[in-house]
């Protein structure tokens, strides 16, 4: 049946469609791929004691979620968790770490949730966990005046006799069991004192609207992501003069944002190699003698949406190496509350410098830009 619709669609449907394909119409439907159970996370040992003892980097869905949702569920019933503050972007219908917030709530934890109300489809999501949060004791907070509120963060503080414990999780995909099984995305552990400080300040600026807090580690929106990307286009352009050996690698949903745009055409007339690995929108023209001749775009789509966005600056060997939630898009540099995580540990530093590596090397669903037009590799 086809029918003739006077306005916009709204294509959610077709994921009550797919759910009902996959009961009666197998065959039509991807074969589920088991993700991996971290190693990094045996069963029936305390999150809070791995995370301890050093930092965790997942990539979903490849790795399971259960892990973001094992460690709020420990979070909620241990008696010396005395606070979670967490920023929620999409809600899924039946969360899992809604229950395990609301429990938390209920014995009496503190609890601090953000929900973003502009979240477009999970805006009634987000309203009815956030009432049921209320009715349970939490502090709700419904976005941020003028600025939507696009970072995925989770602090959870622990408190014992003599020391108080900082948690924090950090992603780059929104805290959703659902979205989690198709996105990919980056999912940070850590419990470094000062990404905890970050955060602690963090959610301190978003609950009292106070002044804008300096940070360790992390970087912020609005302006502040862009400011900070300068710089480290600057180093790098600094580092091409005197060594010959300035490398950009950015991988994002979609690049928009003249000024950014303006600054890697600069990079590039300077000498710097710019990669960069842009799913969807890119307003940037790589190829271009004499202002782009340095820069190479690819888009990769396939089964999974690719989310994450890493900044990658080679910076003289030292490899400059962030997680952030942010796309360069003017909307997320000036409108939006973003986050951007400088990872330090080695170990995750070697898994990310690998995934962008093997997203650079892909021959199969990669597409190259080349003059503004994509074409198959």
């Amino acid at each position: 049946h086809i029918f003739k619709i006077d306005g916009p669609l709204d294509l959610t449907y077709l994921l009550e469609v797919y759910e009902l394909l996959k009961m009666d119409k197998q065959g039509l439907v991807y074969q589920n791929i088991k993700p991996i159970t971290p190693q990094s996370f045996p069963p029936h040992q305390s999150l809070f004691d791995v995370i301890r003892k050093k930092d965790v980097l997942l990539f979903h869905p490849y790795h399971s979620y259960d892990s973001v949702i094992n460690l709020i569920q420990e979070a909620s019933i241990d008696p010396d968790v005395v606070a979670i503050k967490q920023t929620i972007y999409r809600a899924s219908k039946d969360s899992q770490i809604m229950e395990h917030l609301l429990r938390a709530a209920e014995s009496g934890k503190q609890v601090t949730v953000l929900f973003e109300l502009r979240a477009r489809f999970d805006e009634e999501n987000n309203l009815q966990y956030g009432f049921q949060l209320e009715r349970a004791g939490a502090h709700v907070i419904y976005g941020v005046p003028t600025l939507k509120t696009h970072s995925k963060v989770l602090l959870i503080v622990r408190r014992t006799k003599n020391l108080v414990e900082r948690f924090v999780h950090f992603s780059t995909g929104n805290y959703n069991e659902t979205i989690a099984k198709i996105y990919t995305d980056a999912s940070y552990f850590t419990s470094k004192k000062s990404v905890g400080q970050d955060a602690t300040k963090f959610f301190n600026y978003i609950s009292s609207f106070g002044q804008k807090p300096i940070y360790n580690r992390l970087f912020a929106s609005p302006f502040s992501i862009r400011e900070e990307l300068f710089k480290l286009i600057d180093q790098e352009i600094e580092h091409q003069k005197h060594f010959g050996n300035g490398h950009i690698i950015l991988k994002i949903n979609s690049i928009s944002d003249i000024k950014t745009i303006d600054k890697l055409y600069n990079a590039s007339q300077k000498g710097v190699k710019i990669e960069l690995i842009v799913r969807g929108i890119c307003c940037l023209i790589p190829g271009i003698e004499g202002l782009s001749d340095n820069i190479q775009v690819r888009s990769i789509v396939g089964r999974y949406l690719e989310h994450m966005r890493i900044y990658y600056f080679h910076n003289n060997g030292k490899k400059d190496m962030f997680l952030s939630s942010a796309d360069l898009m003017t909307r997320n540099m000036e409108a939006r509350i973003e986050l951007a995580l400088k990872i330090t540990d080695i170990s995750s530093k070697n898994k990310v410098q690998r995934l962008l590596n093997l997203q650079l090397q892909d021959n199969v669903k990669a597409r190259e830009n080349i003059l503004g037009k994509y074409n198959h590799v």
